[in-house]
Order: structure tokens, then sequence, then C-alpha cells
């Protein structure tokens, strides 16, 4: 666990920030959709099947969910990956109950994404400074600082999310009753048609 803590889950947090980032800061190439973040994350903790089928539910779960204005949607490679991690890391918490954790995770992130939009604006006046002071706007050293404290932020929300509730749920589910790991398989085993009902529930608006 400790060699997982120090080293396997910051390198995998810090490439998950950085999948992330091509959401709306590096790229756009789509590789932050949870189709592609789950099974690479999967992939990088040593389940890329269990990660395909995660990333999978995520996506159809978030397909619609796109930022607009400072409207912030659930961020769908967050819950991909956070749900992917703690199914796939050492506490290896049931897929039924890490997809929804990982769901909230996702929707939790859009909060902190949303500070650091509210921190990264305040740099335009930063840049008009520049402009007056230097005549010259800085543009590699600011968009270095704005994707640099992205990048921090998602790494460091992925590592604490995991790190935190990995045990915590582990430990939760042996305190329930045995009828709850059966309840969950159920779950698990329905979970593509609550994902494809939530998607024709929203299209049809």
């Amino acid at each position: 666990m400790s060699a997982w803590l120090s080293v396997g889950l910051p390198a995998l947090s810090a490439s998950v920030a950085v999948l992330e980032a091509d959401t709306v800061l590096v790229g756009q190439w789509l590789v932050s959709r949870p189709l592609v973040v789950g099974p690479l994350v999967g992939w990088l903790a040593g389940d890329p099947v269990l990660g395909a089928g995660l990333g999978a539910l995520v996506e159809v779960f978030c397909l619609e969910e796109l930022p607009v204005g400072s409207v912030m949607p659930p961020n769908g490679a967050v819950a991909a990956a956070t749900a992917v991690l703690l199914s796939a890391g050492p506490s290896g918490i049931p897929p039924a109950l890490s997809l929804p954790v990982g769901l909230a995770l996702g929707a939790l992130h859009g909060r902190v994404e949303a500070r650091v939009r509210s921190w990264r604006a305040a740099l335009t006046a930063r840049a008009l400074e520049a402009v007056v002071t230097e005549g010259v706007v800085p543009w590699r050293r600011l968009w270095a600082r704005s994707v640099g404290v992205h990048l921090a932020a998602t790494a460091l929300f992925v590592y604490a999310a995991v790190a935190l509730l990995g045990p915590t749920l582990d430990r939760a589910l042996t305190w329930l009753p045995g009828s709850v790991s059966p309840g969950l398989e159920r779950v698990w085993q329905a979970a593509p048609f609550l994902a494809l009902g939530s998607l024709l529930q929203r299209l049809s608006r």
C-alpha cells in the first residue's frame, strides 16, 4: 500500500491530469473522453478490461454534458479515472460502487475547476498590466501558470479522492451485511441499462 500511495497513485494521478487537460486547455483531441481515459487508466493500473467497462459507462452518463459559459458539468475524465483507480487499486472497490462514487467525484471536480477558472480569469489583468509596463504580453509565462495550476489541481484532487476513499469504502464494505455484495452485483449488471435510460431521457428534452 505504501508503494501505491508514494509512487503508483501519484504517477497515475499526474497522468489523469494530463489527459484531462485536453478538455479545455491543451489540444482538444478527445483523449479526455471517459471512453479513452477509462481503458488507458485501467491499462496503467493493470486492468484494461475493467477500465474499458467503467469508461464506457461513464461516457454514456456524461455524453451530453458540455461546459457552457460558467456552467461546469460533471467531469467525465475525472469520474472515469477515479472509478477505475478505486476498483483496480489495492482497495479493490466493486465496480458497482466505484461507478456512482466516480460520477459524484466528477461532479465535485466541476466545483474545483470553477474555482481554477476564476483564478485564471485574473491572469487577464496581469496581461494588461504587462502591456502597460513592459509593452509585451508574456504569453508563455501566463500559459504555463494557467495550465500548471489546472494540472496540479486535478492531480491533487484525483490523488486525495482515491487515497482517502479507497480504504474508507473498503472498510465500510466489511461492516455492511452480507446481502450488500449480491445487491451491488445486480446494480453493476443493470448499469448499462441505467446509463442508456439516463442518456435517452436527456436527449428527449
